[in-house]
């Protein structure tokens, strides 16, 4: 799906189900050099199976406001599971903003 956004140049996110969740698909990659993201009103995901790590997630701050951080995370791991993700090491933090 991705590559056909790209390829019609459509600068626009496109809806997505992809396991229990719903994201937008952006047409283009990370600057940071990771593929494919998806993003809802409670995170954005940046991945790529090449990029280490394969997952960088970043939650809003609107999220956090309804949701306590480890609820978010299980919610993550979660969809991870529902696309048939496994953990190939535990998570680290790697930064927060207060």
């Amino acid at each position: 799906m991705r590559e056909s956004l790209r390829d019609v140049r459509d600068p626009e996110p496109k809806p997505l189900r992809l396991g229990n969740e719903e994201f937008l698909l952006a047409p283009r990659g990370s600057p940071s050099g990771y593929p494919i993201i998806l993003s809802n009103r409670d995170l954005r995901i940046e991945c790529g199976e090449n990029n280490n790590p394969s997952f960088y997630v970043t939650y809003r701050c609107e999220a956090l406001w309804r949701a306590p951080a480890a609820e978010l995370h299980r919610r993550f791991l979660a969809w991870a599971e529902s696309v048939g993700f496994v953990p190939g090491r535990p998570e680290t933090l790697s930064r927060v903003d207060f």
